[in-house]
């Protein structure tokens, strides 16, 4: 997704094998510990109105995979049609809230939050100027931040779990490792104006997204070469 010389997000082909990526919405003041308000109690729901027509969402919109066949669902303002991204149902526009993301033995991903009215059509350069707040995952080790030039992440060990904070007030959008505790990158100084949604992009063909809840159980088959837009 990322173009390194041009830094924009964009879809292409690439090589893998199964993996398991999960989301679960948690509400836990400890890892929130500078900030004064409670963090909001949302349920992270994908929403399907948003979903790329290669993601399958099942068990009620709380789990996502990518597959080989583009259904053929009605085009509405709100879907992805090129890249392979889905936000989630709810968002918010005060408060504080934080989600975590099981990104263990994955090779590819983003994941952050995003505006409300951003670009869904085509190709798409996720920065904040686009209202996108993502960090992503590149070949496995190239860990980048979202900015109109990726900033390279170096990180001690790969996170296993990301936790994603985010302060709406305080124009704050965190990311980090949960297990390590450890912090990953920080937008500061943002000037949120829309509402903001969770934003999840399996980058693997077969890869599975579970909200609320740490196993992945769908069947993920073995494949070595997949055009994924």
């Amino acid at each position: 997704y990322w173009n390194k010389r041009q830094g924009s997000k964009q879809c292409s082909s690439q090589t893998g094998r199964d993996r398991h990526l999960g989301i679960k919405a948690v509400i836990n003041p400890e890892r929130a510990e500078t900030a004064n308000s409670p963090l909001k109690n949302m349920d992270v729901t994908l929403d399907p109105d948003t979903a790329h027509p290669n993601l399958i969402l099942f068990d009620h919109g709380k789990q996502v995979r990518y597959g080989d066949i583009k259904l053929e669902l009605p085009d509405n303002p709100k879907r992805f049609d090129y890249c392979p991204c889905v936000l989630a149902k709810e968002g918010f526009s005060s408060g504080r809230f934080y989600f975590e993301v099981q990104v263990k033995g994955m090779t590819d991903w983003d994941l952050g939050v995003a505006s409300e009215f951003i670009n869904r059509k085509g190709i798409i350069t996720a920065i904040p100027e686009a209202g996108y707040w993502i960090v992503v995952l590149r070949n496995g080790n190239n860990y980048l931040a979202g900015e109109s030039s990726p900033v390279p992440l170096s990180l001690r060990v790969k996170p296993q779990v990301v936790g994603v904070f985010v302060d709406y007030e305080e124009g704050l959008v965190s990311f980090y490792d949960v297990e390590s505790r450890s912090h990953i990158f920080s937008f500061t100084s943002q000037s949120f104006t829309e509402k903001l949604f969770p934003f999840f992009s399996p980058l693997c063909i077969h890869s599975c997204f579970l909200v609320n809840s740490g196993v992945c159980d769908a069947f993920l088959p073995t494949f070595s070469s997949v055009e994924k837009c």
